[in-house]
C-alpha cells in the first residue's frame, strides 16, 4: 500500500493537505451540480 499511494503517507504538511481538501471539496461540487443537472432534466423529461 505504501508503495502504489506516497502521497497519502507524506501528506504531512498543511500546504498539501489543504490542496487534496480543496480539490476533494470542488470534485464533491462539481458531481453535485451534474446530480442536480441531471435530476432536474430527467424531471423535465418525464412529465
Amino acid at each position: 500500500m505504501d508503495e502504489l499511494e506516497p502521497a497519502m503517507t507524506h501528506s504531512d504538511d498543511p500546504a498539501r493537505r489543504a490542496a487534496n481538501r480543496r480539490t476533494a471539496l470542488l470534485l464533491a461540487v462539481v458531481a453535485l451540480l451534474f446530480f442536480v443537472a441531471a435530476l432536474f432534466k430527467f424531471k423535465g423529461l418525464t412529465p
